[in-house]
């Protein structure tokens, strides 16, 4: 589905959805924004260094795709 595709849905719900739904609909998305935060509160030092540093990995480029990820798996198993 598409970017487009899933905002006119949004919309067609949005201009649907009753004012009940529509509150929850709404506090269920602006958490979103405030869940990162809640689950590395909740983190220990050590995990959220290695979150650091897993971060900073992907900063720097230094991931695999799935498909990669995979590839390299199945070459470690054939071993």
């Amino acid at each position: 589905m598409s970017t487009t595709q899933i905002r006119e849905r949004f919309h067609t719900l949005i201009d649907h959805i009753d004012d009940d739904r529509l509150k929850n609909l709404y506090n269920a998305v602006a958490d979103v924004d405030t869940a990162p935060s809640e689950i590395t509160d909740e983190l220990t030092n050590k995990q959220k260094r290695e979150l650091e540093v897993a971060l900073s990995q992907i900063n720097d480029g230094n991931v695999l795709c799935h498909e990669e990820a995979k590839r390299q798996i199945d070459e470690w198993l054939s071993k």
